[in-house]
């Protein structure tokens, strides 16, 4: 018998350098704000040091890929 009163819900954590920015529990590596959505060369920060050699880091350089509605569609 089909249920008519399902809801659904699920979260998404990406992409995880824009989701967690400034999130201190998870540490240095997500020490940069500013960053928005979609990525945008213009107004996109520096990197914050105490990224440097984190994650963080690498996190920063992919932003500039998963940055965008399309790379979230595809996941």
């Amino acid at each position: 018998m089909a249920d008519n009163h399902i809801i659904c819900n699920f979260h998404l954590y990406e992409p995880f350098f824009f989701i967690h920015q400034g999130a201190s529990r998870l540490g240095d590596q997500v020490s940069a704000t500013g960053v928005s959505f979609p990525y945008n060369a213009e107004n996109f920060p520096a990197l914050n040091p105490k990224a440097k050699n984190t994650r963080g880091q690498s996190n920063y350089r992919t932003y500039l890929r998963d940055g965008n509605e399309q790379s979230i569609n595809d996941k």
